[in-house]
């Protein structure tokens, strides 16, 4: 049965001082964890099971034990990990599982100790569904606020952040699925209303969101879907009306039908994703790409399943780097094979659709950018890859698997 894994992170670590209870969305960047449940939660549109939980604790200087545990239409799920007090590293509930139902809300809540603080990068874990509907999540709680008359674009996953151009928030597909139950949740909105709709190769797609002048809190289109062809490129735009306030989302969601789930960084906000000339940088699979981290140490996370990372994708926004630079899928500290080369002073969509990396639960996995050129930068916008389920009963697990499909930029 086809299983994937979300991860909620961010490379520069999150957390708080304590006694605090925070609630963390299960997708995009954990700077979406904070004190109100409902605006990191996501609606459940199938049957899975949920499990796998797994957390890094990086600092810890609490005075008495911390936990992490699931949350399930608003009570305490069966996932849980307890974290002693000033205890660091891994902590994993690999026996417990959540059932979740079609309208299941869920998310993480996390209690803070008294007596110190406690930070982490990464809570990931996994979503098994008998009818492959993996869900894409973009997530942040200091989110995206927008002002009135505004058209701008957001990427399908990653963080819930904006750019005024439409091409470094596209992310292309190479598997065929329909998207539908598109979701968000509004924590407050200008004096107009605003629509949010899919982009599908620039233009409409058919799932909107309309949100009523001055009205916040959670939304769904429940009747529309987009198909979506391989090759397609898929984003969000936003329209705000009226003429005072801000709008401000922290979640936004939908299904896909599909064996592929897109595990990607994303931000379409160019200006601030800088990667500088001999610079190398990591980041982590799922989250902020302008969130990124000068050592390695952090941003590895584990595969969770066993699958295939399959075509990989690289949106540019910006390039003005005087030499060639690099983006890899590092596997427990080393290069995976799985990567593109995106030329000097040249933006857009890179893809490797050559290679595949087949992965095992324990395996470690990050991004890494390598910055060419002694002059200039580059922004980036996105990098993801497809989890690819299941993975072939012949795969040797470490393996490179050819493709038989063209590389470069598109």
């Amino acid at each position: 049965m086809p299983t994937w894994t979300m991860y909620a992170q961010d490379p520069q670590q999150f957390g708080a001082a304590g006694p605090v209870t925070l609630y963390s969305g299960v997708a995009g960047e954990t700077g979406g964890s904070q004190p109100t449940e409902a605006e990191v939660q996501v609606i459940a549109r199938d049957s899975y099971t949920w499990a796998g939980l797994w957390v890094r604790i990086n600092v810890n200087t609490t005075g008495a034990a911390s936990t992490i545990r699931s949350r399930v239409a608003g009570g305490f799920g069966n996932m849980a990990v307890a974290i002693p007090a000033g205890a660091v590293g891994i902590f994993e509930d690999a026996v417990n599982s959540d059932a979740l139902v079609d309208g299941n809300a869920f998310d993480w809540q996390i209690d803070i100790a008294a007596g110190g603080a406690m930070l982490w990068v990464t809570i990931a874990s996994t979503l098994q569904c008998a009818n492959d509907s993996p869900i894409l999540v973009q997530m942040n709680r200091a989110s995206i606020t927008v002002g009135p008359g505004v058209t701008c674009y957001l990427s399908v996953a990653g963080n819930v952040r904006y750019g005024t151009a439409e091409g470094p928030a596209q992310y292309r597909f190479r598997t065929a699925s329909t998207l539908s139950n598109l979701q968000l949740y509004a924590v407050s909105n200008i004096n107009g209303a605003q629509n949010l709709r899919t982009r599908i190769g620039g233009v409409n797609g058919n799932l909107l969101i309309t949100i009523p002048a001055g009205v916040g809190g959670w939304y769904e289109d429940a009747v529309n879907s987009d198909v979506i062809a391989p090759g397609d490129l898929v984003n969000f735009q936003l329209i705000t009306g009226g003429a005072l306030g801000t709008n401000f989302i922290t979640v936004i969601s939908m299904k896909s039908s599909s064996l592929v789930r897109q595990a990607m960084v994303a931000n379409p906000n160019t200006p601030d994703a800088t990667c500088l000339p001999g610079v190398t940088n990591y980041w982590t699979i799922e989250g902020d790409s302008q969130r990124k981290n000068a050592a390695e140490a952090l941003p590895p996370a584990p595969a969770l399943v066993a699958h295939r990372a399959v075509n990989m994708h690289v949106n540019v926004g910006n390039n003005t780097l005087n030499g060639d630079s690099t983006v890899k899928l590092r596997v427990d500290g080393g290069d995976s094979g799985l990567g593109v080369t995106v030329p000097a002073a040249t933006a857009g969509i890179f893809e490797d659709l050559v290679n595949a990396i087949v992965l095992t639960p324990v395996n470690m996995i990050n991004w890494q950018t390598i910055a060419g050129g002694g002059a200039g930068d580059m922004g980036m916008n996105s990098i993801g890859y497809e989890q690819e389920q299941p993975a072939a009963a012949a795969d040797t697990p470490g393996s490179i698997v050819p493709l038989m499909v063209a590389a470069g930029m598109i």
